[in-house]
């Protein structure tokens, strides 16, 4: 119940700060420019999309134990890395 609350909160959160953040840059960058800007954005967004699952996969993979038991260390660490 509690992650569900959070993750409602985390919308809405989402929701609001997105559209004044999405504004502020489409402003900042000039008219014949926005194209280039929002693919260069998009990129990054799909990089981080790769990078954090597979840096995720490499740390479980480093952190894993050979049955699979998992103690919190660990995964407290794979956690913090994203």
């Amino acid at each position: 119940l509690l992650f569900v609350a959070v993750q409602c909160l985390w919308g809405v959160v989402s929701a609001v700060g997105n559209g004044p953040a999405q504004a502020l840059y489409a402003d900042s960058v000039a008219t014949g420019e926005r194209s280039h800007a929002y693919t260069a954005l998009f990129v990054i967004y799909l990089l981080a999309s790769v990078v954090g699952p597979a840096l995720t996969i490499v740390l479980f993979e480093s952190h894993g134990e050979a049955g699979r038991t998992w103690s919190l260390t660990p995964l407290r660490n794979v956690i913090f890395a994203g």
